[in-house]
């Protein structure tokens, strides 16, 4: 088992930080690479510190330093596989003057919710079928393109983004009213409160 100076427990974190600051010019097999050598890097964390555990105060220190770099670790494996998902999105063009409204529906994790139907609504809930609408992919990408004519018929009107689960159900609705404009390219992050397998998504 690697000792206090062992450069894979000193190092790592300062070194896949780094790299996951590069990630946008990375590509997607890299990143998932660096996300499987930084997982087990958080694997051999933890054996070490099982290892630490029961021995004494002679260890306590090394003990805690041990749990804030695993801390670390993980944090660094769920971003980069946030990182991952968003580099494969690649955008469709917006009509011809008209617009984009697109994003990502995560969980609080950010983990992407795939399957969801993304669509606008009027102020009393109802939602607004000449609108348009988009069902959010693999990593929670969803984009719904509006003409022009769409644009000119909502924009004085309060419409919300909102998203519906599989089973036609409600699950989220935006606090604020679009800002609907000609040549618009507005992007809206939805993040979700509720649990990946609830039976309403």
């Amino acid at each position: 088992m690697a000792n206090e100076t062992d450069p894979i427990f000193d190092d790592a974190d300062g070194t896949f930080g780094e790299t996951l600051n590069t990630a946008p010019e990375t590509s997607l097999q890299g990143l998932a690479d660096i996300r499987q050598v930084q997982s087990m890097i958080a694997v051999l964390y933890q054996h070490e510190l099982q290892r630490l555990t029961g021995q004494g105060l002679d260890h306590e220190t090394r003990r805690q330093r041990l749990e804030g770099q695993l801390r670390n670790s993980w944090q660094l494996v769920r971003s980069l596989k946030e990182a991952s998902e968003k580099s494969g999105i690649r955008p469709e063009e917006a009509p011809a003057e008209g617009g984009r409204l697109h994003g990502r529906v995560t969980d609080k994790a950010k983990r992407g919710r795939q399957g969801l139907t993304v669509y606008g609504e009027n102020e009393n809930g109802n939602p607004l079928r000449a609108f348009g609408s988009a069902i959010s992919d693999a990593r929670g990408y969803f984009a719904i393109l509006l003409s022009a004519d769409t644009i000119e018929k909502y924009k004085k009107q309060a419409v919300y983004l909102a998203v519906g689960g599989k089973m036609g159900k409600a699950l989220h609705r935006q606090p604020q009213p679009l800002t609907l404009e000609a040549g618009m390219d507005l992007v809206v992050n939805i993040v979700l409160d509720i649990p990946l397998f609830s039976k309403n998504t």
